[in-house]
């Protein structure tokens, strides 16, 4: 297949992403034309990148490194758009699976980085893809497509760890991945998570009424209305998403893509023991339990006894004690290859929870 030479597409990928090596580059710029593929290597880059994408009006943008590196461009983009006065551009979004965190490509299909995909993927959003509307959540004026305050943030913040302490070592590479994830939760995430103390919250609805689902998705419960509290005890994970997935297709929210005007906030307060016996229906997002409390909800603010982990789209963003999300009003269309039959893509890892379930048995030893 000769290059793309449609000048209505665009390829950003983040050059930090440790998926976005020299090679995926050069395979990228044989793909796309020099004047289409932009390598973001620094904030500044991303700023002059997302201003010549909008001065040229691009039709459709794929990102490539990540859940964050997506959040990152379109929190720029609107910034950009917003500061401009811009009401009447928006491009279509689409992700290339590069990133250590894929959510966003899982959700929608997006195929591992093998050129013969890659080529079809890159012909297909420059030239009719299907797209499917999505609003976004608004977290510290962010966009992402899901945040979190609690266990899921102390496990991307200890796998940043992990990672600073083997970088330039040869076990870099070991550490990368899932395999860098149980490591994670072995070796921090799961000896803090048994030995402090959960912190004690207070969730209130601060917009349109809010309710609990139940296992099979319908209401449970009277409407929770504006001012009214959503949730009140001790909390393991604050999190909510517009996505099912959270990475390495760990389904950690069945509910996210139920309704569009609204996202799924899921609260929990399990036990290291409660998630170890039933780490397969968790992964899969079929276990439910007491401790587990599963609500839509349109805005909300959070107010933790103590600060903890917080993430926006995968990324660690240090400790707070208070926050607000809200559902974004502005829809982003999504490029979805989930139609395209016969992939051939990588296969995926079978059974990730049974490493999962290795380190956490070990880091119960610990």
């Amino acid at each position: 297949m000769a290059r793309a030479q449609n000048s209505n597409l665009a390829v950003v990928l983040n050059g930090c992403a440790k998926s976005v090596n020299d090679a995926v580059v050069d395979l990228m710029g044989s793909l796309v034309p020099a004047k289409d593929l932009y390598v973001s290597r620094s904030m500044n880059d991303a700023r002059r990148i997302v201003r010549t994408i909008v001065d040229r009006r691009y039709r459709t943008v794929l990102t490539g490194g990540g859940d964050g590196t997506f959040a990152a461009f379109a929190t720029h983009l609107e910034t950009h758009l917003d500061a401009e006065d811009i009401e009447n551009y928006l491009p279509r979004l689409g992700m290339l699976k590069l990133g250590t965190g894929n959510a966003l490509a899982s959700t929608f299909g997006a195929a591992q980085p093998d050129r013969r995909i890659i080529e079809r993927d890159l012909d297909y959003a420059a030239n009719g893809a299907r797209t499917r509307p999505m609003r976004f959540i608004d977290v510290e004026g962010k966009v992402a497509p899901f945040a979190g305050i609690g266990l899921d943030a102390l496990i991307l913040n200890s796998y940043r760890i992990i990672l600073e302490h083997a970088s330039n070592t040869p076990a870099f590479q070991a550490t990368e991945g899932l395999a860098g994830y149980a490591l994670a939760i072995a070796g921090i995430s799961l000896p803090q998570y048994l030995t402090d103390k959960p912190p004690d919250a207070v969730i209130l609805n601060e917009g349109g009424p809010a309710w609990r689902v139940a296992p099979d998705g319908k209401r449970v419960g009277p409407m929770i209305l504006k001012g009214e509290v959503i949730y009140r005890g001790p909390v393991r994970i604050v999190a909510a998403s517009k996505l099912p997935y959270y990475g390495f297709d760990f389904r950690l929210f069945p509910f996210a893509m139920l309704r569009d005007d609204r996202f799924h906030l899921r609260v929990a307060n399990s036990s290291a023991q409660e998630v170890l016996a039933n780490l397969p229906a968790v992964w899969k997002g079929q276990y439910f339990s007491r401790s587990v409390n599963d609500f839509l909800a349109e805005k909300i603010s959070i107010h933790l006894s103590a600060p903890t982990p917080f993430q926006i789209g995968g990324d660690g963003e240090g400790y707070r004690s208070y926050i607000n999300m809200a559902l974004r009003q502005r829809p982003y269309e999504l490029i979805d290859f989930r139609h395209l039959s016969k992939r051939r893509s990588l296969p995926p890892i079978k059974r990730p929870w049974k490493l999962v379930t290795s380190a956490l048995r070990a880091g119960q030893a610990y």
